[in-house]
Order: C-alpha cells, then structure tokens, then sequence
C-alpha cells in the first residue's frame, strides 16, 4: 500500500459496488433488488417485536485512505479482505462524487467522470459532464445525474452519459425547484425525483414544481405527486412497485410509499425523532432503515407481511455520510465523518475522517443454523 499525502481518497468495495471518499468524505454506493410491495398505512412509528441477526465487522486494510489521494482498494465479503486496485486518475479535491455500476465498469461522477473495469483493473477518463449532479442512476443504457451544486447555488437541470458512444447529452428543462440534494430513484423506466421547492437560502421557489417525472426514452418530464405536508425529501427507493421515501416532516422522518399507477402517498410509518440522518436500503425483500448517527437500533419492513421488525444497533462510532452498499446478501456500512467531535480548546475544528466499517446479514440471507447434536 503506497501512502499519498493529500486531502483526498477513493476506497472502493468492488464486490459490493460501493465507493467511498475518504478525505472528502463523501459516501456512495450501489443499491440492488428487486421486488413487490403491498405496503398498509401505518399512524405512528411501528412496535418492533423481533431482533434480528448480528452485525460483524469489516478489516481495515492498514488506513493509509486516510490523507491519501487516487488511491482505490477493492473489498471482498466473501474471503474478508482487501486488495489494491490500479491507481485512478488524477482528478479535483473535495468535489461531490457518486457511482453507478454498469453491469461492465463502474462510472465515477464528480467535478470529473472517470470509468473503472474490474476485468482489466483498468481505469479510463470519459469526456467532461455539460452538467452537474446531485443525484445519478443507471437506466440500463445510460447514466442519468440532475440536480447539484455547493455552497449558496443549486441546479435544476441534467445530462445523460451513454457508453457505447461515449457521448453526453442534456435533459430536457425540468419543472422542478434547483435542489444540491435531491432524492429520487429509477423505477425501470423513469428517474422520479422529489425535491423540497426552497432555494439555498430556505426560500420558496416561486412556479416550481416539487416532484417529477423524467422518461429518457422521450427525453420528457411529467408532474408527479410531491411529498405531503411540504416535507422534505431525504431519501427516496424502488422496491419494485412502489417508490418508498424518507421525508423530514414536523422533527421526525417519516416513511411514505407511492404507486405509480395511482400517484397516491401512504404513510408507511414514522421514525423515531432525533436520530439524526437516515439510510433506506431495499434487500429485495425488505426495506432496511437505520442512523449511523445516533445510538437507535435499526428497523426492517416486510411490505408483503406489513410487518416492521428491528435489528441491532451497529457496531461502530458514530458517523455521518458513510458509505453503504447492499451485495445481494449483506448491508455493508464504510467509513464517514465522526459525529460529536469538539476540537481541543483554540483549536480550528477539523473533521475527523474514519477508516472502518461493519457488515450486517438479515436473517432472510443468512445461512441455517448448524444442527444441534447428541453429545458424545
């Protein structure tokens, strides 16, 4: 392992798709599954009965992420080790960086789009975005970001990157409010994106729309229901009939479900209060919610069975915008910046960057129990 001091990092989980920036500190990764819903509305934060499986931590190869730059490690679930991948491009510091997998390479998009092949452990620079992004999804055939910016701006437009003729194209004008955050996910044939209609400074955006439809196939945007209750957006899920979204709403995160077909919300449930920035992964089979900020267990829902349960609080040190992936089998949760970290007296605060993570396999996943046997 080759320690480059610097302000930036890439640590990258091939086998669970997942990326995350170390110095930057900003988490991605790729979340599979697919499935049905038959969600029922709930009034209140669901009872929690069951606990399910445990968590189990995941090696650090030897932290050299950490104050390094270009510097990418592949992870295996099933062997429990690292190894080192072909040194990435040089690109920009602390940019908003997000990934998709196509199927062949992974796409990396930040203030710079680069492309990585596992089979050839090859990296390769793509031509410059025509736009930023703030959100990206994989269609099939192309990659798809809208949204973006930093600091007192926002955008509300997009491109689409196509691979097979290294080519971008710009969407067309959205109806929707600029959004730096906006959350959303690809239903199989439209990229459904909710924002929260305020501009930087937490002012209305006057004739902008808050949610909305995008069809790459006609390169049109149709209005979809927003959010109830003016919440805000955090994050957004296809479990294969319905999107599922996180909404900030009244101090609690509310989990909501809607139809396409209908275009109607459902409350599924509410989140306890003050937990601070919440995940949502679909496994294929149950939605996972759960904080890396707090000290709260974590809930499942089996939309099937419109049944919550809880699994157990993870392992590690509080943490926020750590990278999380979903393998087929595993929940996967990397790295972050530690939370509630005051400085030494007449110290600048500076974030502390974290280089470890854990693994936590639902029950639905993991393998059977051993028999229980005679004794001898």
């Amino acid at each position: 392992m080759r320690n480059r001091p610097s302000s930036t990092a890439i640590r990258s989980l091939c086998s669970a798709l997942m990326f995350a920036l170390g110095a930057a500190a900003i988490g991605y990764a790729l979340l599979g599954g697919s499935g049905s819903s038959s969600a029922a509305a709930k009034p209140a934060r669901p009872a929690r009965h069951v606990s399910m499986g445990p968590w189990r931590p995941i090696p650090d190869a030897d932290g050299t992420f950490i104050h390094a730059t270009e510097v990418a490690e592949a992870y295996s679930p099933a062997t429990k080790s690292w190894r080192e991948l072909a040194t990435p491009p040089k690109t920009q510091d602390f940019c908003r960086r997000s990934a998709v997998w196509t199927g062949k390479e992974m796409l990396v998009w930040g203030c710079e789009v680069t492309a990585y092949d596992p089979a050839t452990d090859t990296w390769r620079r793509l031509p410059d975005a025509p736009t930023r992004q703030g959100i990206t999804v994989w269609t099939g055939q192309e990659l798809i970001g809208w949204g973006g910016g930093c600091c007192g701006d926002a955008d509300s437009t997009g491109s689409a990157y196509n691979p097979t003729t290294n080519t971008w194209r710009k969407l067309a004008a959205s109806p929707l409010a600029p959004s730096q955050s906006p959350a959303g996910a690809w239903n199989g044939h439209e990229l459904v994106l909710f924002v929260s209609g305020l501009d930087p400074e937490l002012k209305p955006v006057p004739g902008a729309a808050r949610a909305a439809a995008y069809d790459p196939s006609t390169d049109t945007w149709r209005l979809v229901t927003p959010v109830p209750e003016r919440g805000q957006p955090v994050q957004a899920v296809w479990d294969g009939r319905e999107i599922v979204a996180l909404s900030f709403q009244s101090g609690s995160t509310v989990a909501l479900a809607k139809r396409p077909a209908t275009d109607r919300w459902h409350r599924i449930g509410t989140v306890d209060p003050g937990r601070g920035q919440e995940q949502i992964v679909w496994t294929g089979r149950e939605l996972l919610f759960w904080t890396a900020e707090t000290s709260s267990d974590g809930l499942g829902y089996w939309p099937k069975k419109d049944r919550w349960d809880s699994f157990p609080l993870q392992p590690l040190e509080h943490r926020s915008d750590p990278a999380v992936a979903w393998t087929g089998r595993e929940l996967i949760v990397f790295g972050g910046i530690a939370s509630h970290t005051p400085p030494p007296v007449g110290a600048a605060a500076m974030p502390r960057y974290l280089a470890d993570g854990a693994s936590y396999r639902p029950p639905a996943h993991a393998p059977p129990p051993m028999p229980v046997c005679c004794g001898g």
